[in-house]
């Protein structure tokens, strides 16, 4: 039997708490400094079927150099985040992308788009796996 890999360390956190948030809208996450992890991580989201007409919720990644002006990381083959998040309508979703945390820029949070008629929306929320042993410096 193999061994298990040392991952080091994985936190858990939380950039968008779960909420009904049942209006069109953009929610940007709180974010983190993820300058003590490196190597891969996870961005997950989780979502109840969305209600209204045509209930639409977009979710990404976005990265910042100052913890003020954020922008949503690139997405395909050797980016940092190699797929984007299926948008989610009627189903309820749970989903997990892999990231490169070491290649995004130092502070990350999650951004949700919710679209769709005046009373479409979602109850979700969205965060991250950090994965990897602390950098020193």
């Amino acid at each position: 039997m193999g061994s298990i890999p040392d991952l080091g360390i994985l936190t858990f956190v939380t950039s968008i708490p779960p909420a009904n948030r049942r209006a069109n809208g953009t929610v940007n996450g709180t974010s983190t400094d993820k300058r003590l992890y490196g190597g891969y991580s996870l961005a997950w989201v989780s979502s109840d079927a969305g209600t209204g007409t045509t209930p639409s919720l977009a979710i990404t990644v976005q990265d910042s150099t100052d913890d003020s002006t954020f922008a949503a990381v690139s997405t395909g083959s050797g980016n940092i985040q190699p797929t984007a998040f299926t948008a989610i309508t009627t189903t309820a979703s749970s989903q997990a992308q892999r990231f490169n945390a070491q290649r995004a820029r130092r502070y990350v949070r999650m951004s949700g788009a919710t679209t769709g008629a005046a009373t479409a929306g979602h109850v979700y929320c969205a965060g991250f796996v950090l994965v990897g042993r602390p950098l020193i410096g």
